[in-house]
């Protein structure tokens, strides 16, 4: 049973809403991520249920963890996130298990909503105090973020 893969980590998003100075896929000089496709669509969900499902038939796990991961995922918005996750669990609904990671700026009450109904547990990005957060911009605003970060990860506790 350890040969078996029983977690996948998924792109939902290339973009970022954020522009860390030090983030590896758009500030050091790679611009292949400009030949990519931006977001995960509900075709790739189906085609990944299917997959997972026939996977789920000869593998010896009973669930399989899903990552949604990015870019920042949450770019999707509530209602393509939610269309994404019931559409990649369609039929497998007790053999899978969401997570996603997220720096959370874009949390609302919509969104959680969606977290929610789908029990996606999340993990959230913050480079650390005030000082190590002066890194973590936006890309019209040279100001940090960590305040909003942990608001809005408090909103979803």
């Amino acid at each position: 049973m350890d040969n078996y893969i029983s977690t996948l980590i998924v792109k939902f998003a290339s973009p970022c809403n954020l522009n860390c100075t030090y983030c590896y896929e758009y500030n050091t000089g790679d611009d292949s991520w400009k030949r990519k496709p931006k977001f995960f669509t509900s075709e790739n969900a189906k085609y990944l249920n299917e997959r997972i499902q026939e996977y789920l038939n000869i593998a010896p796990i009973s669930k399989v963890n899903l990552i949604g991961h990015g870019g920042e995922p949450l770019l999707l918005g509530a209602e393509k996130l939610d269309i994404v996750l019931s559409t990649i669990k369609e039929g497998i609904e007790e053999k899978i298990n969401f997570g996603m990671q997220t720096n959370a700026v874009l949390v609302n009450t919509d969104i959680i909503e969606v977290l929610k109904k789908h029990n996606v547990k999340c993990g959230v990005s913050i480079d650390g105090n005030s000082n190590h957060n002066k890194s973590r911009v936006f890309h019209n605003l040279p100001t940090m973020i960590l305040s909003m970060d942990i608001k809005n990860f408090m909103r979803m506790i």
